[in-house]
């Protein structure tokens, strides 16, 4: 337990503890990358708190990667009041295509009625071309690990397998810019993993836009608790008397 909390302890001074106010001091046009936790609440309600409030300060378009692209035209009719809140869930097939809690992205799905714009950006199969043509950033492949846990994965499987995973987050950043209109803030919420040491969507987002992008980890994780140069979320006092 001491070697656990020596480590922890050291992987958390490689980071920068931030909150809300960080995220809002961004000036746009920017793009902002949020990781989450899938299906934790309390990262999908922080989430929801930082669009309402960067949608006060310039519009704002929120692109989700737990809803599938081709769901876009229903998210459309959410948005100009065709389908009521209450059967959102229904229209998008959630309970069968996605398998995460909707109670918990309920407050970004809705994000609508705030007059943020919602685009989904992910895929229920990623089937990539035979060309994955994309950037990799070799570092990458160390976040991955972690995401396995105590899974293996034989070497000569590692390269094919990170090309596919950038190629993944090349597509989820791409899809991301081709909604957004370049004026005010593009918010991309997605798996932490996609995140963590700047690797991922970020990395992806560097050679697609010339715009300022930031990303920030919406709280800590498990071993290790963040990876070096993230921006992560720390837990406020109210959250750790009251659980959020």
């Amino acid at each position: 337990m001491t070697l656990l909390l020596a480590l922890a302890t050291a992987w958390a001074g490689t980071c920068t503890e931030i909150d809300a106010g960080d995220i809002l001091a961004v000036t746009p046009p920017a793009v902002i990358v949020l990781g989450e936790r899938p299906g934790v609440g309390r990262d999908v309600r922080r989430a929801r708190r930082v669009v309402r409030k960067l949608n006060a300060i310039a519009p704002t378009t929120l692109a989700i990667e737990v809803i599938d692209e081709s769901l876009q035209p229903t998210l459309d009719r959410y948005s100009r009041g065709e389908i009521p809140t209450e059967r959102l869930d229904v229209q998008l097939e959630w309970e069968q295509r996605v398998g995460l809690p909707y109670s918990a992205y309920s407050p970004v799905l809705t994000s609508a009625v705030d007059g943020v714009k919602v685009v989904g950006i992910g895929s229920d199969t990623w089937t990539p071309p035979e060309d994955m043509n994309v950037p990799v950033s070799p570092a990458y492949l160390e976040v991955l690990r972690d995401t396995m846990g105590t899974g293996f994965m034989p070497r000569a499987a590692e390269g094919p397998f990170l090309r596919f995973v950038s190629w993944r987050d090349h597509e989820l950043a791409r899809r991301s810019l081709e909604a957004w209109n370049g004026s005010g803030y593009l918010v991309i919420l997605a798996h932490r993993s996609r995140i963590e040491g700047g690797h991922g969507i970020p990395f992806q987002l560097h050679g697609l836009t010339d715009a300022n992008i930031d990303s920030f980890v919406l709280a800590w994780g498990g071993e290790p608790p963040c990876y070096n140069g993230d921006q992560v979320w720390s837990e406020s006092v109210w959250e750790k008397v009251f659980g959020h």
